[in-house]
């Protein structure tokens, strides 16, 4: 934690309840050759919410009795560590069936995203493929600045096209659909891309507000794509049509008048699968490349990009959906999954729930997630549903303290850090 360039919180392992001592299991999320050192264990569960006891609360002995640093030996699957309590003693943590105890680290690398992973595919470690790129002056170069966070980040430079219109309700055939349109706005790479690390691939933008507030273009999401853009990505960030009749938000709501209606989640998707049909016919206008996409949003706009890039990428939904897309990854903010509102009833089981379409072959992910958030269970049960199928590149990056949203300043600490992995998410997938 006090070091610029150290990784957020990670989970490695369920701690199993034990009389006197707390076993943790290593599940196989850890598979890197640095040694860690255990920050904290997080209680949550139905007694326990968002709960943390600090590293001064336990020590840790492993099988070679080295106190709270734990080698690859010790972490490989199927292999236990003993924590022995200091104030963790027996009582301490809840007994209720449903609850559960895990494991936390920081980490100086972004092993998380599967070091493994960027070995085999990139011929070495990530860093060095970075170093090697050629592009390595675009990105920036520590997690935190503390001039940014103060100064701001400048203006990047890009081509930007706003409120281009996608979706006209007046020539759909759904009546719901009569009083909206639909706009997006395009973030564009200087120069057409020419030598910038994006090679003009493709990130579609989904905003949040519960799926019954909110606009494109709100919060830090402006100066995200313009950043994005200015690396060389096409970024597109879109509306889609927001409930109005659900009191999910005690029937607050902000937003365009044209976007709303009485949608289900079902016409929500639907929406965005009509702009990924308008973008397959008008690609070539903005220079974007399909071949290598990205879908990315925040809360209910995360659950969506959790929802839109697996159902592109299965190619079950070509009614839906473009089928000229190739998906290569996914960054969902604190994606509220498992969505049960009135307007989800009805709806398809695996667009509510995402962790439904995730396959051995899913795309990467990378998400954004606040330790003090209630929707980090969601994100660490879309982790675990890759884990459970042997794939270990869906990185939860938790960041200690953050609620929900804590990301909306855009050169904020937060912000920065995962920006700082997040180009480097888009760089090596892409």
């Amino acid at each position: 934690r006090n070091a610029p360039d150290t990784f957020p919180s990670k989970c490695i392992g369920d701690i199993n309840k034990s009389i006197g001592n707390f076993i943790i299991n290593n599940t196989g999320n850890y598979n890197g050759t640095d040694k860690i050192t255990i920050n904290a264990i997080h209680l949550y569960g139905e007694e326990r919410t968002n709960e943390f006891l600090n590293a001064s609360d336990f020590v840790a002995s492993t099988i070679d009795n080295t106190p709270t640093e734990c080698s690859e030996n010790t972490l490989k699957n199927g292999t236990n560590i003993t924590i022995t309590g200091t104030t963790l003693e027996p009582g301490n943590l809840s007994e209720n069936i449903n609850s559960r105890e895990q494991i936390f680290y920081c980490i100086k690398k972004v092993l998380g995203i599967s070091s493994q992973t960027y070995s085999t595919d990139f011929g070495g470690s990530w860093e060095t493929t970075i170093d090697s790129s050629g592009f390595k002056d675009f990105f920036l170069k520590n997690p935190f600045q503390l001039t940014g966070y103060f100064l701001g980040s400048g203006n990047p430079s890009c081509v930007i096209i706003p409120d281009i219109l996608y979706f006209d309700g007046s020539t759909s055939n759904y009546s719901v659909d009569q009083n909206i349109q639909l706009f997006f706005d395009a973030y564009l790479p200087p120069n057409g891309g020419v030598g910038l690390p994006g090679e003009n691939s493709t990130i579609i933008r989904i905003h949040g507000g519960g799926w019954v507030l909110g606009d494109k273009n709100l919060m830090n999401i402006r100066m995200m794509n313009r950043y994005l853009a200015a690396q060389g990505y096409c970024v597109f960030d879109i509306q889609y049509g927001l409930n109005n009749v659900s009191n999910l938000m005690g029937g607050f709501s902000v937003g365009p008048e044209y976007v709303f209606g009485n949608f289900t989640l079902d016409d929500m998707m639907r929406h965005i699968g009509n702009f990924t049909l308008f973008l397959e016919t008008h690609s070539s206008e903005y220079g974007s490349n399909l071949n290598s996409v990205f879908i990315s949003g925040g809360s209910a706009g995360g659950q969506l990009t959790c929802a839109v890039a697996l159902s592109i990428d299965s190619g079950n939904y070509t009614s839906t959906f473009s089928n000229a897309m190739t998906i290569k990854g996914l960054i969902p903010y604190y994606p509220a999954n498992n969505i049960t509102a009135d307007f989800a009833v009805g709806s398809k089981a695996e667009w509510a729930d995402p962790n439904l379409l995730v396959v051995s072959d899913s795309p990467p992910s990378l998400i954004f997630q606040g330790a003090k958030d209630n929707l980090i269970r969601e994100s660490l049960r879309f982790q675990k549903t890759y884990s459970d199928l042997g794939r270990s590149d869906c990185a939860v990056l938790i960041f200690p303290f953050a609620g929900h949203a804590n990301d909306l300043y855009f050169s904020g600490y937060y912000n920065q850090v995962f920006l700082y992995y997040m180009e480097r998410f888009l760089y090596l997938y892409h």
